[in-house]
């Protein structure tokens, strides 16, 4: 959602942008049917010309999905060839392998590259489990550091990424920041759809309402404890949990050992339907676990709740929650204190003014600094 956002923007501001990624798996870890069986396919998206590549899809923390990374990058070489010369190579990290062939391509082109980093890496390998100490992490590490040295400009999403980068040696002038963002004429207030929450099995009256990745990362478990425990005293809460991910089917089993019939697991939708249904949550909930790489974390689904005009609750810490703070727009309590989100729920269930005072301050927030046009567009003018 964010590169296509940014692509969609440089197209508005007159640039020629062609993209080069893989077949569409997430968050599923499988390739979409209608993309099956091809190594290669070309369509044109709002404008924009992209070529997708096959990859081994894979989701998880294991060998497995560091196999998908180098597919991936394998399969990004020849995807590249027959491009136009372009004047910036622009790549995404992670995964960290995709900026060799970038690498090979800007020098072959003689284009300026740019590196994008979405996700401290290997670093939120490490928090994740998916390696350890020994020669992988300080490999992983030196090429890390390589890519930063061949990069042109470096991409930070975070206060807490650019800090990180820049105590790695690389030098202030490469580093600029480019924030996740949203799209305020799609997320916007009144643009819900009461049909489409009936559709989805989601109408209720007090929705809390999680969109995005079931993963590791974001403790959902803490979420769903804390649901359960807070529809003994508030019996019209309901928790939506819209999305897929490596985690799904361990929270399908911890919501039937809970017996928590107020939770509910629906699979993910496109964009537009998203954008129908947040406005018409009580709360947006957003969660991410004790974790150290998530202390710079801005997690982008904050973005499209803060401009559909609705609270968040934030179950964990760091520079997401903070930014959720300091605009008062969201209720803020760690992701491991269940009884505390539990509270939170329970008091934005009974106080729906609370959550329209927080939700109108959070539209103001996004107009002002977080719309894509003007996120994409003060970044371009810092280019060289």
């Amino acid at each position: 959602m964010r590169l296509s956002a940014v692509a969609r923007e440089l197209q508005v501001l007159g640039h020629d942008v062609e993209v080069v990624t893989a077949m569409p798996n997430y968050p599923t870890g499988r390739i979409q049917d209608r993309y099956g069986r091809r190594l290669r396919s070309r369509e044109v998206i709002d404008g924009v010309s992209v070529t997708r590549v096959w990859l081994y899809a894979s989701m998880g923390r294991g060998l497995r999905r560091l196999v998908s990374y180098l597919s991936f990058s394998a399969a990004a070489m020849f995807g590249l060839v027959g491009r136009r010369r372009p004047d910036y190579v622009f790549v995404e990290s992670p995964p960290l392998f995709l900026v060799i062939p970038a690498v090979l391509f800007a020098r072959l082109w003689r284009a300026q590259l740019v590196v994008n980093v979405s996700d401290l890496w290997p670093d939120a390998a490490v928090d994740l489990g998916a390696i350890s100490e020994g020669r992988a992490l300080r490999l992983a590490r030196r090429l890390e550091l390589w890519c930063y040295a061949r990069a042109t400009v470096i991409n930070t999403v975070t206060d807490g990424i650019r800090a990180a980068i820049a105590d790695r040696r690389a030098p202030a002038s490469k580093i600029r920041m480019l924030s996740n963002g949203v799209d305020t004429e799609l997320f916007r207030p009144g643009g819900g759809r009461p049909c489409t929450l009936a559709e989805l099995e989601l109408d209720g009256e007090c929705l809390f309402l999680y969109t995005g990745n079931f993963g590791y990362a974001q403790g959902l478990d803490s979420v769903i404890r804390a649901a359960h425990r807070a529809a003994a005293s508030e019996p019209r809460l309901t928790l939506g949990l819209l999305g897929d991910g490596s985690d799904r089917a361990a929270l399908e089993l911890l919501v039937l050992s809970l017996g928590a019939t107020n939770v509910r697991l629906v699979p993910p939708v496109p964009l537009d339907k998203v954008a129908e249904v947040l406005p018409l949550a009580t709360a947006v909930v957003v969660s991410l676990r004790r974790l150290p790489t998530n202390e710079g974390a801005r997690p982008s689904k904050i973005f499209p709740a803060l401009a559909s005009g609705r609270p968040i609750l934030y179950a964990g810490e760091g520079e997401g929650a903070e930014l959720v703070a300091d605009a008062e727009a969201g209720l803020i309590v760690a992701n491991d204190d269940v009884a505390g989100i539990a509270e939170a729920m329970i008091r934005l269930a009974r106080d729906r003014s609370l959550g329209d005072r927080l939700g109108v301050n959070g539209r103001r927030l996004v107009q002002d600094r977080y719309s894509w046009g003007a996120v994409v567009g003060t970044w371009v003018m810092t280019l060289p």
